[in-house]
């Protein structure tokens, strides 16, 4: 892990880091420029599914809801880093003590059609910061073994059924009684991240803990349904 740290912070020479929320050039490892540091505040809005729970730094709203798509959607793959560290700061809040006895740090597959188009999986991306800052083993634990729809196009009630048995266990390692943190980009209603989960569990792991960037979904639940607000709707159509 210290290679990698090394590796990194030698990158950051030949290429600066930028603001993920105005663009402007920051230096190493900081999270962002002096002008929107001002703005930020960290929410750590949590979300609990039948096999995991999810914390998030922000709502998928303003400067957040920019940062991530200019990253997933504009070809910013280079705002990975500052958009780990406030999941980091989530984790360290929410999951404490937890983190301690965390063993590998996964991600969210994508599918060979996506990672062709859009030339980087964003979550392996966010996966790779966050493990790196936390010091924790990054790996290719879940494979995506059969290709469905996007789920961002999907209602909420599709979602659930569209990722069903369409994630798998990387035999290449083994889980049994090991404890494992899940990046993704973005949380709507959980079911990726519930399914990844489940995967990982039935594959011999004791706990699955989760971290997106962003959450669409409010804090409370109302009769276990869930909110997904109008604005991230349109947004999901559009693109």
């Amino acid at each position: 892990m210290r290679i990698k740290v090394l590796l990194d912070r030698l990158t950051s020479c030949f290429y600066p880091g930028r603001c993920p929320y105005c663009n402007t050039i920051i230096t190493p490892n900081s999270l962002c420029c002096e002008e929107c540091a001002k703005n930020i505040t960290q929410e750590d809005i949590i979300n609990k599914e039948i096999y995991c729970s999810n914390v998030s730094p922000f709502r998928l709203d303003g400067m957040y809801k920019n940062a991530i798509y200019s990253m997933k959607f504009s070809n910013r793959p280079g705002y990975a880093k500052q958009l780990a560290m406030p999941m980091v700061a989530s984790v360290k809040r929410i999951y404490g003590e937890q983190l301690e006895n965390i063993d590998y740090v996964a991600y969210v597959p994508t599918t060979k059609k996506s990672l062709h188009s859009r030339g980087y999986n964003q979550a392996y991306l966010l996966a790779k910061y966050v493990a790196m800052l936390l010091d924790i083993p990054c790996k290719d634990l879940l494979l995506k073994i059969k290709e469905n729809d996007t789920q961002h196009l999907l209602t909420r009630k599709k979602r659930k059924h569209n990722v069903e048995n369409v994630f798998g266990f990387n035999n290449r390692y083994n889980i049994k009684d090991k404890n494992v943190l899940v990046i993704d980009d973005i949380y709507t209603t959980g079911s990726t991240l519930n399914e990844c989960a489940r995967v990982l569990l039935e594959s011999g792991a004791s706990k699955v803990l989760c971290t997106t960037y962003v959450t669409a979904v409010a804090k409370n639940r109302i009769e276990n349904d869930f909110y997904i607000s109008e604005d991230f709707s349109q947004d999901i159509n559009e693109n």
